[in-house]
C-alpha cells in the first residue's frame, strides 16, 4: 500500500430508502434497554380512548374508583413504538465511540490477495502500533503529539520516522469505522442480521448491504456497562487516493488509560545531536 493521508470510509449512494424496524424485545434481550416507552399527547389520547366506560354503583361516589382503575389499568402497547431502528443504534453507538478517550484496535487491511494486520494503543495524541505490512515485515510505529518515531527490531531501538504520513494514513484507516464525523448511520438503510458473539462477548451484527457500486458496511455493536451501546467491530470499504481497501477491526479497551511516551532512544538521539 503506497502512502496516502486522506483516508475515509467510501459512502453508499442509497440513503434514504426505508429503514428496517427491530421490535424493541429482542435489543432489549441483548442491551437491556427498557421494553415501555411512555405514551404522550396523541397516543395517550387514543389509548384512553378505547378504554371502557366504568360501570358505578348507585348512591356511592366514582371519584376515587375512577382514580384507582386509571393507575391499576395497563396502557395499551404501541407496536409503532416498540421498534427500534438499526440505524439509529448505530448513530448511538458511533456517538458513544467518539466520546472515548482511548480503546485498543486489532484488525486487518487487505489489498487483493495480500493481507496486513495492525495492532496498537490509541489516545487523545498518541498512538503506539505494530503492523505487519503486505510483505510480511514486522514494524513498530509510535506517534506522540508531533512527534513519530518508528522501530523494526520490535522495540529494542528507535529512530525518527522518514514517513510520518503512514503512520497518520494507518491511524486513519483504523479510526474512520467508528468516527462521528463520517456519519456512517446516514449512508445506508441498516437491517438487523442477528446476535452473534466477538470472542465471549453477545453482540448485536447490522448490515447495510451492497447495493450497485456501493459496498456492503458491518457492525457489531455490544453493551458495556456503565459505557452504553460501542461499536466492538466493523467491517467496511476505506477509499483512499490509491486504492479502496476491505478492512476489519476489533475495538476493546474502551477508554481504560493508555501510556504512551516517545521512546527513550529517540531522545538520547536527540541529546547527541544537540551536543554536537
Amino acid at each position: 500500500m503506497q502512502n496516502s493521508s486522506d483516508a475515509v470510509m467510501k459512502r453508499g449512494r442509497d440513503a434514504g430508502v426505508m429503514k428496517p424496524l427491530l421490535s424493541l424485545p429482542v435489543i432489549a434481550a441483548v442491551f437491556a434497554l427498557p421494553l415501555i416507552t411512555p405514551m404522550t399527547g396523541s397516543a395517550q389520547d387514543k389509548a384512553a380512548a378505547k378504554k371502557p366506560a366504568a360501570k358505578e354503583k348507585a348512591g356511592k361516589p366514582a371519584e376515587g374508583k375512577e382514580k384507582k382503575k386509571e393507575a391499576a389499568e395497563p396502557k395499551e402497547d404501541d407496536a409503532e413504538e416498540k421498534k427500534l431502528d438499526a440505524n439509529e443504534l448505530l448513530e448511538r453507538a458511533t456517538k458513544t465511540m467518539g466520546s472515548m478517550t482511548s480503546y485498543h484496535a486489532a484488525g486487518t487491511i487487505t489489498v487483493g490477495k495480500a493481507k496486513a494486520t495492525l495492532t496498537g494503543d490509541f489516545g487523545v495524541g498518541a498512538v503506539d502500533m505494530v503492523v505487519k505490512g503486505f510483505d510480511g515485515k514486522t514494524t513498530h510505529r509510535r506517534a506522540v503529539k508531533s512527534g513519530f518515531w518508528i522501530s523494526e527490531d520490535a522495540g529494542k531501538t528507535w529512530k525518527e520516522d522518514p514517513a510520518k504520513e503512514m503512520t497518520v494514513t494507518l491511524s486513519s484507516i483504523v479510526t474512520a469505522p467508528i468516527g462521528e464525523d463520517m456519519k456512517p448511520w446516514e449512508q445506508g438503510a441498516f437491517k438487523i442480521i442477528g446476535e452473534e458473539k466477538v470472542g465471549e462477548e453477545d453482540v448485536l451484527h447490522i448490515q447495510k448491504p451492497a447495493e450497485g457500486e456501493a459496498a456492503a458496511m458491518d457492525f457489531w455493536l455490544a453493551a458495556v456497562e456503565g459505557t452504553g451501546l460501542v461499536i466492538r467491530k466493523a467491517s467496511l470499504i476505506v477509499a483512499a487516493t490509491d486504492g479502496d481497501f476491505p478492512v476489519v477491526f476489533t475495538y476493546t479497551k474502551l477508554n481504560e488509560a493508555v501510556e504512551i511516551e516517545a521512546p527513550e532512544t529517540a531522545g538520547k538521539e536527540e541529546k547527541a545531536e544537540d551536543e554536537k
